[in-house]
């Protein structure tokens, strides 16, 4: 059973360089150097009952990085992840460049 992560401020809680909120977590399994772990995982994880695999990858929605309500939150596989973000970047892939799409 995973205990329920709080809303409530603590010392081990911080935002990283990348703009996540990250929490400290020393008994997570997969938790980093410093023993913390990202609140959006954490949140995933408490969702679906069970700890998120290394290779799940939690995405944020609407793009902001410490928006982590659960309807914000989706799981995908690394390479899945990385094709979400392709196309949310360019516009084009995986489209004919028809007329309609080319740049004048």
């Amino acid at each position: 059973m995973i205990k329920p992560v709080t809303k409530r401020k603590c010392k081990g809680k911080y935002i990283d360089t990348y703009g996540y909120v990250r929490i400290k977590m020393l008994n997570h399994p997969y938790k980093d150097k410093q023993g913390y772990v990202c609140e959006h995982r954490l949140l995933m994880e408490q969702y679906l009952n069970r700890y998120l695999l290394p290779e799940e990858q939690t995405h944020h929605k609407n793009g902001i990085k410490d928006d982590n309500r659960i309807e914000n939150l989706e799981i995908f596989s690394a390479s899945q992840h990385r094709t979400k973000h392709n196309l949310e970047n360019n516009p084009f892939k995986g489209k004919k460049h028809t007329e309609e799409y080319k740049i004048k």
